[in-house]
């Protein structure tokens, strides 16, 4: 069996990287998003941002919400909200 290398998982992300995850070509888009939503990330010796595997799932997450328009987001939170309900009620039986 031949020896396979192992790499560590990485534990920061530049604003590049984390931009080309969220599927946006300007990265000013993503300190833009970022600040708006209260991300902060932290800085390196040469000021540049390093986001945490956290940061950039929940960037990504608000990246893609970006994307809906106003009566998706509220199809979508009833429909979440139905399942809560649902399953509310599937471990009230147990």
């Amino acid at each position: 069996m031949p020896y396979k290398e192992w790499k560590p998982e990485k534990v920061y992300y530049t604003v590049s990287e984390t931009a080309q995850i969220c599927g946006k070509k300007n990265t000013s888009a993503i300190r833009f998003i970022a600040e708006e939503h209260e991300i902060f990330p932290k800085r390196s010796k040469n000021f540049d941002r390093k986001f945490t595997k956290d940061e950039v799932e929940k960037l990504k997450i608000i990246c893609e919400f970006r994307k809906w328009s106003t009566r998706e987001l509220v199809e979508h939170v009833i429909f979440c909200h139905d399942v809560i309900k649902t399953l509310e009620n599937k471990l009230k039986t147990l």
